[in-house]
């Protein structure tokens, strides 16, 4: 089991780099206080408590699965607030987006 600390890692370092994108995009819309929010959130209330437990139960993968599941939810949230405010962009200024 301890080999698959390696992947799980791996595996949440590719959804961060797939989502990085976005936190520069909101950005550079002007709000950047919805990343560093969105980022705060999930470390206080997905990957710390995943920590807790799963590194508990599993060890040194659990801390590496804890990282992938705050990635993960990272990246939805940075997706959906990116879309949110392109939708935003789109409707107060006509039908282009800058």
């Amino acid at each position: 089991m301890q080999t698959a600390v390696l992947p799980a890692i791996a595996a949440a370092a590719a959804v961060y780099v797939i989502g990085f994108p976005m936190d520069t995009a909101l950005f550079a819309m002007g709000t950047a206080g919805i990343p560093l929010r969105i980022t705060t959130g999930v470390i206080l209330l997905v990957q710390l408590p995943l920590l807790v437990i799963l590194a508990r139960l599993y060890g040194p993968v659990g801390a590496g699965l804890s990282s992938l599941a705050a990635s993960a939810a990272t990246l939805v949230l940075m997706t959906t607030f990116t879309l949110l405010r392109l939708r935003e962009r789109t409707t107060v200024q006509g039908s282009q987006v800058f």
